[in-house]
């Protein structure tokens, strides 16, 4: 059911993954009098590629030499280094959406916890987001080390809230909200943390203007977020079914459509398999193939399509976002910039069937394309990219989640 869906949903979109630059790590001089800065831009780029069967189960153990990564359809690039994403750090966001009076699935949420719990590492880091409507908010820190009591707590407290629909307030609200307000504030929150990151919503989601599709788009990849929607099952066309009383098609077909893109893919659920498939997004997440290979030597500031195959068609083969830095001509020429070894990528193939799998128009069957826009980088930061992780390992832990209204942070759609 959920497959036919989800295999129905993208069959008309093109992939977009805005890619970020990376930091500059400084190293300065020990001497005080020494103030000069070497600049370090890694050309080592990663994307982590999620791969599955006809039954949409991860595929272990696929050779290396399997994988086959192109450029804008232009030569192949050979993969220096593969290997299972595992035990890497996780950064999990969950949002809740309780602005639909009737989405009592979402109630059962502590009590279908385990799973998830059991799934997380020490080393994962997790928040929690919910909205009811009118009023979004965060509960505890923006990111906090994955502990299993604070983690109980907080779902409780987040689905302890009223949607506002159903408080009978004579007083309208004034500023409605949405779920993909709340999905950009979620990634925008996300991408200052290293490491995985993962958005999991729970929630009938909504339409989406092609603007703000545009800008949800390239904040998921541009951060190599990767979105897995959960929704009822019976949202989702089945045998003999009928469409859910909140049930939109276009917005199923948005969050089908952006989850994958972005390297994820739509979960469907039900009362009896919600715990389980809460726990899904992180065991996809760690059944993924990080693709390593140095940055072509040969690769503008601009747009291009990135391709990933494993010599079977059929697989559903999905890259979430790669990080690319570039350095300015004027960093170029500057001797105390060192770029690293780049690599020079083949001549341009002759079509063997290897595109041919993937279109501009994203065939669910093959391999859709990745685009990446790399950037100048901004100018060096102070301080290395290790202090966020050391802030990531610091945030609190709150033993008692304390609801903090982000409402007006929130970016509403022009």
């Amino acid at each position: 059911m959920l497959r036919r869906i989800t295999r129905t949903a993208v069959l008309c979109v093109a992939a977009l993954v805005l890619a970020r630059s990376c930091f500059a790590q400084t190293n300065a001089a020990s001497a005080e009098d020494d103030k000069s800065t070497l600049h370090v831009y890694v050309n080592l780029v990663q994307i982590p590629v999620l791969v599955l069967n006809r039954s949409l189960r991860p595929i272990p153990h696929i050779p290396d030499n399997n994988f086959k990564v192109t450029i804008d359809g232009l030569g192949q690039i050979h993969p220096a280094r593969i290997r299972m994403e595992g035990e890497d750090p996780i950064n999990v966001t969950l949002l809740v959406d309780r602005s639909v009076k009737d989405d009592t699935l979402w109630n059962d949420l502590p009590k279908s916890l385990e799973p998830l719990i059991e799934s997380l590492r020490s080393r994962d880091h997790i928040s929690f987001l919910g909205m009811d409507g009118c009023t979004a908010r965060r509960f505890g820190p923006e990111m906090a080390p994955f502990d299993a009591e604070w983690l109980k707590q907080t779902a409780k407290a987040v689905t302890d809230m009223v949607p506002f629909k159903s408080l009978g307030k004579k007083q309208a609200c004034p500023k409605p909200i949405s779920y993909w307000e709340l999905v950009v504030y979620a990634a925008s929150k996300l991408s200052q943390f290293p490491g995985r990151k993962i958005l999991v919503t729970l929630g009938p989601g909504d339409t989406l203007n092609p603007q703000f599709a545009k800008q949800v788009h390239g904040l998921l990849t541009g951060n190599s977020i990767t979105l897995f929607p959960i929704v009822h099952g019976s949202t989702l066309i089945g045998a003999g079914l009928p469409f859910g009383s909140n049930f939109d098609m276009g917005a199923l077909q948005v969050m089908a459509n952006q989850a994958e893109l972005s390297g994820g893919m739509l979960l469907g659920t039900s009362y009896r398999d919600f715990g389980k498939t809460l726990a899904q997004p992180v065991e996809l997440a760690r059944a993924r193939y990080i693709i390593e290979f140095p940055r072509p030597d040969k690769l503008p500031p601009g747009t291009h399509y990135i391709q990933v195959a494993d010599g079977h068609p059929h697989d559903f083969i999905r890259p979430a976002g790669i990080s690319v830095p570039i350095a300015g001509s004027n960093e170029k020429q500057d001797p105390t910039v060192e770029h690293g070894p780049l690599m020079t990528t083949e001549a341009p193939a002759v079509d063997s069937g290897g595109t041919s799998n993937t279109s501009s128009q994203g065939d669910i069957k093959g391999n859709p394309a990745v685009v990446v826009a790399p950037q100048t980088p901004a100018p060096p930061v102070s301080s290395p990219a290790s202090a966020v992780s050391n802030a990531v390992q610091s945030a609190p832990k709150s033993p008692q989640p304390d609801p903090t209204d982000i409402t007006d942070d929130l970016q509403h759609p022009r």
